[in-house]
């Protein structure tokens, strides 16, 4: 029972190690150059998450979730960026005339 227990709480270590980077990269100037987590597997552990480690579990959820929108809002930024260097120039381009200004007066 209690290497189960250790099992959980590495795993849980591990997931909110992910969730630290995740906040970070969300924070960051350029947060389409950053973090790639390992995909996730489920753990090979018998035993059910013990009862203790709920909460601990739940608040990775949570800080897992409020992470994934914050990429999500920052992601749709760096598209948006994109899109706009893309986008040719809004005013026309003229040739450049040449400009006199009279000083006799």
């Amino acid at each position: 029972m209690r290497d189960d227990h250790l099992a959980w709480a590495e795993v849980l270590d591990q997931l909110e190690r992910d969730a630290e980077m995740m906040e970070r990269l969300a924070r960051s100037d350029a947060p389409e150059a950053g973090f790639q987590p390992a995909p996730w597997e489920p753990p090979a552990i018998r035993g059910p998450l013990p009862d203790e480690l709920l909460d601990r579990a739940r608040e990775v959820q949570r800080r897992q979730d409020a992470a994934r929108a914050a990429l999500t809002e920052a992601l749709a930024a760096v598209r948006d960026r994109q899109r706009l260097s893309r986008r040719p120039a809004a005013l026309p381009v003229t040739p450049a005339r040449p400009a006199y200004v009279d000083i006799s007066a």
